[in-house]
């Protein structure tokens, strides 16, 4: 009995090491996951670079958004929450049919960490609905919140050929005590290289000039430097 006991809790902390193990190497990391290589960057030497955003549409820094990149004449991909499309759907409409590529940030964004497959397969059938009533054609591309993504998740998005997208280009902004748009632009801008893919974040309760000065700055800069600015979906076709 006392044997027994004693391989039961050699077998449970194997099974707890083993378990840490994976939630490290394959959960937070970009570059990898379990069942399907994520989309971290694309494979070409040509300099286009794609700028995406997390956690909109808002009205206090989407819809400013879309006005810079208009200005600019780039586009870019929008991850979006399917709460603010619910409640943004004008803005939602507006990036799609001005050319932006809108994709699957989960519908309330919860963190994708342990979840059933009963609970990711109706997140992601809700979330095809939203995208699909703002007319994005393209409905294969999702990134999680926070990058997260064990254990089910990338085993229901493969099954459903969708791309995992992450990225290689994080100023980690969005945990900055204060927003300082110098300091992020100069922490994008040190890691450009062709095939790049930017994280931002357009759904972040602050004051939106700051975030506004950074992509207005980071585009005029790469434009300048040569680069063409592209969406996930166009970047993956080059």
């Amino acid at each position: 009995m006392k044997k027994g006991l004693i391989y039961g809790g050699i077998a449970l902390a194997v099974i707890f090491a083993l378990n840490v193990l994976v939630f490290f190497a394959y959960n937070r990391p970009p570059d990898r996951a379990l069942f399907l290589d994520p989309v971290t960057h694309f494979e070409t030497e040509e300099k286009v670079i794609a700028l995406t955003f997390d956690d909109g549409p808002t009205r206090e820094w989407t819809a400013p958004l879309l006005d810079l990149l208009k200005e600019h004449e780039v586009k870019a991909t929008f991850f979006m929450i399917g709460d603010n499309i619910k409640e943004n759907e004008d803005i939602a409409r507006r990036a799609v049919a001005e050319g932006h590529q809108a994709a699957n940030h989960t519908e309330h964004h919860n963190r994708m960490i342990y979840k059933s497959p009963q609970f990711i397969k109706s997140d992601l059938r809700n979330m095809d609905g939203l995208l699909k009533n703002i007319e994005e054609q393209d409905r294969s591309f999702f990134r999680p919140p926070y990058g997260d993504k064990m254990v089910v998740l990338p085993w229901m998005l493969k099954q459903r050929d969708m791309k995992l997208v992450t990225w290689d280009i994080d100023p980690q902004e969005q945990y900055a005590e204060s927003y300082d748009p110098k300091l992020i632009v100069e922490q994008i801008l040190a890691d450009v290289h062709p095939g790049g893919i930017i994280i931002l974040h357009d759904g972040r309760r602050r004051d939106p000039t700051a975030f506004l000065q950074v992509v207005d700055d980071v585009v005029t800069k790469l434009k300048a430097d040569g680069y063409r600015l592209v969406t996930v979906k166009e970047g993956l076709q080059l």
